[in-house]
């Protein structure tokens, strides 16, 4: 399955996102596109076969201007196709300023993962905090838990959550990519959580800050 997207000549609708299914002798089983009602930005699609043979299909908006402070984040989008690639239902969710979602990740349930980062400018310390963040969301588009990440010696290193292991009694361990400002070195954090996001029991609310790597 492989994701684009494009402009159609002569289509004022704007930019097209599109996943497409083929065989394994390169023929086309299904395509499905949609418009995209912003022209000017970077669209950021991804697909994932479920475990009941359907699929889910995402993409996020990220609109610049000149000035990159202003750069706005439109909600990810998520639609649920059956095995046709047919549109069954469709969901979004609201999220904060500067929040990316690169890729999501089937879960071993009936449920799947959202992986991605945020920046928050802090007014009373006057700088930007990072975090890399996870969602969990049910096949139907009910979101089940969400959570922030960030260390403690690193609030201020861009961080990106880039993959995750889901293990067969629920726990999982997440993959970060972490850029320490201290010493300009690219970092890997390794952080292992239940099934709740929790990093502990008292590291379970909704930003998650962990003290020890």
């Amino acid at each position: 399955i492989t994701t684009s997207t494009y402009f159609k000549l002569n289509d004022p609708t704007g930019k097209y996102a599109s996943a497409t299914k083929y065989s394994t002798d390169g023929d086309t089983i299904w395509n499905f596109e949609i418009p995209i009602p912003v022209s000017l930005g970077f669209v950021d699609p991804d697909v994932i076969e479920l475990n009941n043979g359907k699929y889910i299909f995402s993409y996020q908006v990220i609109k610049g201007t000149q000035n990159v402070w202003l750069d706005y984040r439109y909600p990810p989008t998520f639609y649920f196709l059956n095995e046709l690639g047919e549109i069954e239902n469709d969901t979004f969710f609201v999220t904060k300023y500067k929040e990316d979602f690169n890729s999501i990740v089937e879960g071993k349930g009936d449920y799947f993962f959202g992986l991605g980062s945020n920046e928050l400018y802090d007014e009373e310390l006057q700088v930007f905090k990072y975090a890399s963040v996870l969602f969990k969301m049910s096949n139907e588009g009910q979101i089940i838990w969400k959570k922030e990440y960030t260390h403690k010696s690193y609030p201020s290193s861009p961080i990106k959550l880039m993959d995750l292991v889901e293990h067969d009694n629920g726990n999982i361990t997440l993959l970060n990519n972490l850029y320490s400002l201290h010493d300009s070195k690219q970092l890997g954090w390794i952080l292992n959580i239940d099934e709740n996001g929790c990093f502990d029991e008292i590291a379970c609310d909704s930003t998650v800050i962990v003290t020890n790597i």
